[in-house]
């Protein structure tokens, strides 16, 4: 909890390789390190050289492990392929792809730019019996090309949180009411980057907006328990008692989880969205409310908080979702809300960023949910089936999800990027802590990435934008989902951004 990254032994330098001797010392990274490395540096004669193996923690941009180019059978590094898969780490541009040179180069394993992105490596360019598998057979050049390569050597997700500080100095400034859902969201998000980085800077820019809310006594200004979305600024007021145990940040955090014990709710124990939105549980705000109470669980020992975020998430599935695991983004059990159906209650559909609230939710909530609760079995099997869901729903061509998700077919809708960073983010790490299968789901991630970063946009300051979001409230059709504004950089898009691609570029890194 709250020390990120180890260190380890020395990060990035890979070990000693020789270069002109017989073997050269492969490294793996640092010995105990989880940043990347830059493998060893290639042998460059001897008889039987591998070039230095690759940094094994390395994922995030690098030059991943350099290729072998002499030696008679030298397989061009023990793993060809620039870094972790491809040219040059997930975001590189390069390694050289598949060894060239060499009897008998074994052409890296991908040629594509890695998971995504990058200018992929230069194809098998030499290697009699080359057998790369997309890196040029016998000796031909094949220029893999993912998309994405103008991310830079620092990823997408870093250059986007960078972007969010150069913009928002003042936290405050993120959204027009700064104690919100949306500042909060952008909170949760850099966390993760802080963690993945390490660079104290993401952290001192949480800590300011905290300690802009929570005096010394503890004292929260602007909160108001009467909203669903007002909850979530206190997931960061979280993580500044695990880093300091200061008192004054539990007593807000205290003052926070408090609220629920008389917030409204439906018959069935569902929270409202908001008191001025009686019988009204959208999918929006399940996440904004569960995400603070498992943390809080987590943080203080809780098990109440655990048991209400499994009865919220579990009773929202319950109204909301369809046989094919998505959710439809709310209900209303008066059945009186302009957008309701007078039989069912339900919202008429799946909207993408709405869904992807719950998506984000589920990815985290076992960070935090005790290994032995009897809720985390129901849960799990939802997780199931809303990936399956997603994966059955993603747009083919474009690798993303459209705003009516499940409803991508028609020629009106078009593809939404906050829902895409969201559903990356899920099911990259779902893969990742082993909940559902890598080589079922792996193809969804790498195309999700490739369509998502085709939507972000490099400024000549060196900021970053993101385009074609949406960040609505309940609507009544289709077409009003559809015909809603594109909108460029709304606060949980950006962060929607940095989350999904963050996941793919610093695998792991999301965790607490």
């Amino acid at each position: 909890m709250g020390g990120g990254k180890a260190t380890g032994g020395v990060t990035g330098t890979g070990g000693v390789s020789a270069s002109g001797g017989t073997s050269g010392t492969t490294s793996s990274g640092g010995a105990g390190g989880t940043l990347p490395g830059n493998g060893g540096a290639p042998s460059n004669g001897g008889t039987a050289s591998s070039g230095g193996s690759k940094a094994s923690g390395g994922a995030l941009p690098g030059t991943g492990g350099a290729t072998s180019t002499g030696g008679t059978t030298s397989p061009g590094g023990s793993k060809a392929t620039g870094g972790t898969t491809g040219g040059g780490g997930i975001m590189g541009t390069g390694g050289t792809g598949a060894g060239g040179g060499g009897s008998n180069a074994a052409g890296g394993t991908t040629n594509s730019g890695g998971i995504m992105g990058g200018r992929g490596g230069s194809g098998g360019a030499g290697g009699k019996t080359a057998t790369g598998s997309t890196g040029g057979t016998a000796g031909s050049a094949g220029t893999g090309s993912g998309g994405g390569s103008s991310g830079g050597s620092l990823g997408w997700a870093v250059r986007m949180a960078n972007s969010v500080i150069a913009r928002h100095p003042d936290p405050d400034t993120i959204a027009s009411s700064s104690f919100s859902w949306e500042v909060g969201y952008t909170m949760w998000t850099l966390e993760k980057v802080w963690r993945s980085t390490q660079d104290p800077k993401y952290l001192t820019y949480i800590k300011k907006y905290v300690d802009q809310h929570v005096n010394a006594a503890g004292n929260v200004s602007g909160f108001s328990g009467g909203n669903l979305d007002n909850f979530l600024p206190g997931y960061a007021i979280l993580l500044l008692y695990e880093q300091t145990q200061g008192t004054q940040y539990r007593k807000a955090a205290d003052t926070m989880r408090q609220a629920f014990a008389t917030y409204p709710r439906n018959s069935d124990g569902g929270f409202w969205h908001s008191t001025d939105k009686p019988n009204q549980m959208w999918v929006d705000g399940v996440f904004m409310g569960e995400m603070f109470l498992a943390r809080y669980g987590h943080a203080t020992g809780d098990s109440t908080a655990f048991d209400e975020v499994v009865t919220q998430m579990t009773d929202i599935v319950n109204h909301c979702m369809k046989t094919d695991g998505l959710l439809l983004h709310a209900y209303d059990e008066s059945k009186k809300a302009s957008w309701a159906n007078p039989t069912t209650g339900l919202s008429p559909e799946v909207w993408s960023e709405g869904l992807g609230w719950y998506a984000v939710l589920i990815a985290d909530v076992f960070d935090f949910l005790p290994a032995d609760h009897p809720g985390r079995p129901g849960l799990m099997t939802i997780l199931g089936q809303l990936v399956a869901g997603l994966k059955a729903n993603q747009d083919a061509q474009s690798g993303r999800w459209c705003q009516v998700v499940d409803k991508c077919t028609l020629s009106d809708n078009w593809d939404e990027s906050s829902g895409t960073g969201m559903f990356l983010y899920l099911i990259k790490k779902s893969i990742d802590q082993g909940t559902i299968d890598a080589t079922a789901y792996g193809p969804a991630v790498t195309s999700a990435y490739q369509g998502l970063v085709q939507k972000a946009t490099a400024n000549s300051d060196g900021s970053v934008d993101i385009n074609d979001c949406s960040s609505i409230g309940v609507q009544g059709s289709y077409s009003a989902y559809v015909s809603k504004p594109k909108q460029v950089s709304p606060p949980s898009c950006v962060s929607s951004f940095i989350a999904g691609t963050l996941m793919v570029e610093n695998p792991g890194a999301a965790t607490p």
